[in-house]
């Protein structure tokens, strides 16, 4: 059996003390604090599920960096880079090379990058709706696209809409096109989730010339561009008032409510390995950084442990 499966089998038998134990024994995972992590934990867990929501990046968090054969995958906007003609495919390419370099400058503070990186997101725009986008491509597109959700997040989806769970997907990506890989992989959209991205506009003919409003980018997607929706689940998840977050960006650890806030957030870090990120400082940022792991296990780990009595 394996090692988080039979972790799996008695988690209704430990302590909180012994399950971070327990859990810190399994090679992919890594945390700086245990104790901290304990005493969120166990916030959490007294709090009951009924005060818990999940909130989570998707490309590369929700969505694996890796394939089975090590091949890497796309992003949702990797899904314009590799379909466009050669002209914008180009321009898209060279504008991700000179904003990812922003994105990752250790020496820039997060306040510093926001206007660099609403930029990036406006140019990029101009290059997608030059090419004549329609519905119809978006969906092609995306059926096709090298994207997979990591192994065993039907199962904990199915989870989290069995418990009543509401999970928020905040992406700087495409709403469209996460919506189309959630559908085909999950066989449906669950009625306890919502995509918080950007959504395209279209026409009477089905072509795209805008998003629709606000623009999110990798930094500013955080609750507070939803505070003022009316949508029951929105409301619902705003009323949580502990969070299970999720992300494989330092910008992500910004997605959640503030830290002074009522209630507790648990932040996990999808550690793919990739553009010369440094794990310490994942360790710094989330309570359980999970290395080159492209599986649902821990997180399904981690939400009946706080659930199931």
């Amino acid at each position: 059996m394996a090692p988080w499966l039979k972790l799996a089998s008695i988690l209704t038998s430990l302590s909180t003390e012994r399950f971070v134990s327990d859990l810190l024994s399994l090679p992919q995972v890594r945390c700086r604090d245990p104790v901290s992590l304990t005493q969120r934990l166990q916030i959490i867990k007294n709090d009951g599920h009924n005060n818990l929501a999940v909130l989570s990046d998707f490309d590369y968090t929700l969505s694996k960096a890796y394939a089975s054969n090590g091949e890497y995958l796309w992003s949702t906007l990797g899904v314009f880079r590799n379909f466009f003609p050669e002209e914008p495919r180009f321009k898209l390419i060279a504008l991700y090379n000179r904003c990812i370099l922003i994105e990752n400058d250790s020496n820039m503070s997060y306040d510093d990058k926001l206007p660099f990186m609403r930029q990036c997101a406006l140019e990029a725009h101009k290059i997608y709706f030059s090419t004549g986008i329609t519905r119809n491509l978006i969906r092609q597109w995306s059926l096709m696209a090298k994207i997979q959700l990591r192994d065993g997040t039907k199962s904990w989806s199915e989870y989290l809409e069995e418990k009543d769970i509401p999970m928020l997907i905040f992406s700087a990506g495409v709403t469209d096109i996460i919506e189309v890989i959630v559908q085909k992989e999950l066989s449906k959209i669950p009625k306890n989730l919502r995509v918080i991205s950007n959504a395209l506009v279209y026409d009477d003919l089905g072509k795209s010339s805008a998003f629709k409003p606000p623009l999110i980018h990798i930094f500013n997607k955080n609750v507070s561009t939803i505070e003022q929706e009316e949508s029951p689940l929105i409301k619902s998840f705003l009323n949580h008032k502990n969070v299970l977050l999720m992300g494989d960006n330092l910008a992500d650890l910004y997605m959640g409510k503030q830290e002074n806030s009522q209630g507790a957030t648990l932040k996990i870090g999808f550690f793919n390995n990739d553009f010369g990120t440094v794990l310490e400082r994942y360790l710094e940022g989330f309570d359980i950084v999970l290395i080159e792991d492209e599986t649902m296990e821990i997180p399904t780990l981690l939400t009946k442990f706080l659930v199931e009595k």
